[in-house]
């Protein structure tokens, strides 16, 4: 997915390239001045605009990604993807009014909506059935720098290590292995690397979507990576 899609790749450089073309013209001073001082709170510092860009483009990825992942025949309706009514009308609230809703300007969706048709035209050769882990993990650390993130802390566990983790916890709760769910909550759960494994974790012991529902729980101070963990929660519960 990060060679495909993350910095460096041919649809990036087009897609975030077209993208920062279009802010230089549309300016949201308001969606551009609440991101600015939320990412002031989350690092200590303003980002760069041109952070924004590939922020608004990762979130599009995001978006496009889970829409391709419930509509199984046809293209997702793309302004619907983005705006989140289509997970809405199934009765999934994922996707919220958030900094990079700009796109969805009605006077210039003309030049956005052939940008949404390279993203989604792309994701048709991916099996999202399949997916089993934090898919989104590399192609966020690629966006947001290692220096930005490590200098509040933020360090990604490896999948690895999180199944590790995770089944050793589990063993010291229920050395009999009698217990079938555990309630899981990870403080700063960041893309959701152990929230996704948790759920693996509970589908291989035999649980029901409302047990995994009802006791796995993650929260984070970065909304861009909550957005990603919960693209991960739903990828993760098939």
């Amino acid at each position: 997915l990060n060679m495909r899609f993350g910095p460096g790749s041919p649809i990036y450089e087009e897609v975030a390239g077209e993208l920062s073309a279009l802010f230089k013209i549309i300016k949201d001073p308001m969606k551009f001045a609440l991101w600015s001082k939320n990412m002031q709170l989350v690092y200590g510092s303003t980002p760069p605009e041109e952070a924004f860009i590939s922020q608004t483009y990762l979130m599009m990825l995001v978006k496009l990604l889970l829409a391709r992942h419930m509509i199984k025949e046809g293209t997702p309706p793309a302004r619907e993807s983005l705006n989140g009514k289509l997970f809405n009308s199934q009765g999934i609230h994922i996707i919220e009014d958030d900094f990079f809703s700009w796109v969805l300007n009605p006077l210039f969706w003309p030049q956005v909506k052939p940008l949404v048709d390279i993203i989604t035209d792309a994701l048709d050769c991916y099996d999202l059935e399949a997916v089993d882990e934090d898919i989104f993990k590399e192609i966020y650390q690629e966006i947001v720098k290692r220096g930005e993130r490590h200098r509040i802390g933020e360090y990604y566990t490896p999948e690895w290590l999180a199944k590790i983790t995770l089944r050793e916890a589990a063993l010291t709760l229920d050395p009999k292995k009698e217990m079938t769910s555990f309630s899981i909550l990870d403080p700063a759960c960041g893309s959701g690397t152990f929230l996704t494994n948790a759920i693996s974790f509970l589908r291989e012991n035999g649980c029901s979507l409302e047990e995994i529902l009802d006791n796995i729980y993650g929260m984070d101070l970065n909304p861009l990576a909550v957005v990603i963990a919960r693209a991960n929660y739903l990828l993760a519960l098939g």
